[in-house]
């Protein structure tokens, strides 16, 4: 199957904030699969993207083998992408559109699953771009009604200032 893949935390990706509307500084992955929606979290943060995000499945670092793997002897990095490789394959992704900056080496680990990655900066843009109910409404509030004098000060910026006058001799 064909879908979208986003790594990171909503604090520094744009993409992700836009998917997943909560404040997340710790790395997550998130899927989207013909329209179904997958946030592979901690339990520590699931509770509020579920909230969020009523009809996401939420998928548990923990749940799906974290710890057992590091008690192993994998280290915690190679644990979290032992465990997005798992995810990704449980959804049944075998090809992907990611984003630029999507971390290399989990990039690596699931092109040795052999999921085929596609770079497309566009397609996740346009995502961006499509705003959904709450954000429109977010962005409402913000632009409201402009306050007092805010017009007149906008439009003094926006018009070019004469030619500075040659020195007279």
């Amino acid at each position: 199957m064909r879908g979208l893949l986003l790594a990171g935390d909503t604090e520094r990706s744009a993409a992700l904030r836009h998917e997943i509307p909560v404040p997340i500084g710790d790395p997550l992955l998130f899927a989207d699969v013909d329209g179904r929606r997958y946030v592979l979290t901690t339990r520590l943060e699931s509770g509020r993207v579920q909230r969020e995000l009523p009809d996401v499945k939420i998928l548990d670092f923990f749940d799906l083998g974290y710890k057992e793997l590091v008690e192993r002897g994998l280290t915690m990095h190679e644990a979290g992408l032992e465990v997005e490789a798992r995810v990704v394959r449980d959804i049944g992704i075998s090809e992907a559109i990611v984003p630029a900056d999507f971390p290399l080496a989990l990039g690596d680990r699931l092109r040795e699953e052999g999921v085929v990655l596609t770079v497309d900066e566009t397609a996740v843009a346009l995502r961006r771009r499509s705003k959904s109910p709450v954000e429109i409404e977010g962005i409402r509030i913000h632009s409201g009604p402009p306050r007092r004098g805010w017009p007149q000060r906008l439009s003094c910026s926006l018009v070019p200032s004469p030619e500075p006058k040659a020195a007279s001799k």
